[in-house]
């Protein structure tokens, strides 16, 4: 595979597990990384390539019934299962809060598109909603995000991966070395596993 000119890409394995190495909520296919719910409960999982167990990815893992999302109702299912909660996260200079909607909203800093408004620069006082959109146009609806230095990332309610802001060593996932990334792009290996 062929990145930018001037650059390559290859295919890199993944080992994935959780991080006690119990699938008592979750258990974890560590070559594929799908996730199953087993139990409701709390747990972190990690990835890591294969041949370097240094270079690590760490994320929390909620399992919860599958009909406790707004609106739903109770039930034993684990598996498919979503939760939709506020959460606050900052990167270096730009802040994210994901509403229990499922939207996400950002402030601060936008020298890498890390806003994720659809331009690059200035800065934001007060919150703003960032557009993360389907290839049909339609609002995708978030359940965790995540920040780190100038990027920010996202899971929306199919398991699948979201990423902006700033990508100068390809670390966006979106098969793409273009430095500043402005709007939300579904990250891109081949076909993406889905995380649950």
């Amino acid at each position: 595979m062929s990145g930018a000119e001037g650059t390559s890409t290859e295919e890199v394995e993944l080992k994935w597990q959780t991080w006690d190495g119990s699938s008592d909520i979750v258990e974890v296919d560590s070559s594929t990384g799908k996730l199953t719910g087993k139990k409701e409960g709390t747990t972190y999982v990690i990835v890591s390539l294969a041949d370097d167990s240094l270079t690590v990815g760490t994320f929390k893992v909620e399992v919860r019934p599958k009909d406790s999302r707004i609106g739903g109702s109770d039930t034993d299912s684990y598996v498919d299962s979503v939760a939709y909660h506020s959460q606050v996260v900052s990167g270096t200079n730009t802040t994210y809060a994901l509403k229990p909607n499922g939207t996400v909203w950002a402030w601060g800093g936008n020298e890498y598109g890390q806003l994720g408004s659809g331009q690059i620069f200035g800065t934001a006082i007060y919150p703003q909603q960032v557009s993360i959109k389907d290839e049909n146009g339609d609002n995708v609806r978030i359940v965790k995000i995540a920040a780190a230095g100038d990027s920010a990332l996202a899971i929306d309610t199919t398991g699948h991966v979201w990423a902006w802001g700033r990508n100068d060593s390809g670390q966006l996932g979106i098969d793409s070395t273009s430095v500043k990334v402005s709007t939300p792009e579904r990250v891109k290996i081949g076909e993406q596993t889905v995380l649950w």
